[in-house]
């Protein structure tokens, strides 16, 4: 579909650990496709966008030596959606933007799901909570079927890293929506008792 072209050299690098700019494109292009659009830029996944790109006032500008090599972004309509997702979002949504940074699941999908808002996605499960987050992005991602967590519970590891393997499925569930996932998450239950204190009382005691 045209939503990942690989990391260059013919190599896909299912394993690899997804980085700032690989995310930054992939939600480039996912916006895209929010837009109507049904091709998308041929350029790699990743080639330094924040090291070609510098933020300064809010404007973007080439510097350095490397412009060569991300001349694609100029040449592509992915270059807009790219400068709209880095400023309407960008230091938010990628807080350390740069090919050296890897990029947590919450990043990702916070930005997939800001990129998405366009898209049709019906609601196919019911999901109001699940570990890990209370983000109502994110759960719309597992409402429409594209996240399905990572284990019974539905449980969200936002913190940890993402491969690319497991960005591509997601990629794959928003484009075509016969690979989403339909689901029933196991209840959670947790061995504690929350205890509500008045003003000026102590925890000192309790169990």
């Amino acid at each position: 579909d045209g939503l990942l072209n690989g990391v260059g050299d013919g190599v896909f690098a299912p394993g690899q650990t997804l980085n700032g700019d690989e995310a930054l494109v992939m939600a480039a292009r996912v916006l895209l496709m929010a837009n109507g659009e049904t091709e998308f830029p041929k350029g790699p996944d990743a080639q330094g966008f924040w090291d070609w790109a510098g933020w300064n006032k809010g404007q973007y500008f080439p510097f350095g030596n490397s412009v060569a090599e991300t001349q694609w972004y100029v040449d592509s309509w992915c270059w807009d959606p790219l400068v709209y997702l880095a400023q309407a979002g960008g230091p938010d949504l990628f807080p350390d933007g740069g090919i050296t940074y890897a990029t947590d699941r919450y990043t990702f999908f916070k930005a997939l799901s800001f990129a998405a808002q366009g898209l049709e996605l019906p609601v196919i499960n019911t999901v109001e909570v699940v570990p890990g987050t209370r983000d109502e992005r994110v759960l719309d991602l597992y409402r429409a079927g594209i996240l399905a967590g990572t284990d019974l519970y539905g449980s969200f590891d936002g913190q940890a890293p993402l491969t690319r393997a497991e960005a591509a499925a997601a990629l794959a569930r928003l484009a075509r929506p016969e690979l989403r996932i339909e689901f029933t998450l196991e209840p959670k239950s947790y061995p504690y008792t929350l205890t509500y204190l008045t003003d000026g009382e102590s925890n000192a005691g309790l169990d």
